[in-house]
């Protein structure tokens, strides 16, 4: 039962943490004043991407399958909030489509990465717990 307890207490460290990076995201997108050097061609993309596979993968840790569903779902109208927001509040931010698409993405990968993560620790403790 102390596994459990474990369990319980990193799924919500995940979660507070996903709302730490959620308000993150929201500081940094809809500031107009937010400068970022440009490394790569493209790197709003993959800025959009690494930040909703973040956010994918800490709300969807360890998450039940209606957990799951209603993270993936919160999570894709925030992504096009977002974009929405930035036409609306902002002075120097635009939005586009892609940029939701690409926040899709991201979340695609996050949950997944998730998913997979969870049901394989899951595995590996099962086969621990099993005597020999």
């Amino acid at each position: 039962m102390a596994g459990r307890g474990k369990v319980a207490g990193s799924v919500w460290a995940a979660r507070l943490l996903g709302c730490v990076a959620l308000a993150a995201i929201l500081a940094c997108a809809l500031s107009d004043t937010f400068s970022r050097p440009e490394f790569l061609a493209r790197q709003d993309r993959f800025e959009h991407v690494l930040a909703f596979s973040v956010l994918g993968f800490l709300f969807g840790w360890r998450a039940s399958l209606f957990s799951l569903a209603a993270s993936a779902l919160a999570l894709t109208g925030m992504a096009f909030a977002i974009e929405g927001l930035q036409k609306m509040i902002t002075l120097t931010r635009e939005a586009h489509l892609s940029d939701a698409l690409a926040s899709l993405g991201g979340l695609t990968l996050g949950l997944s990465i998730a998913v997979v993560a969870g049901a394989l620790l899951s595995r590996r403790r099962s086969a621990y717990a099993q005597p020999s």
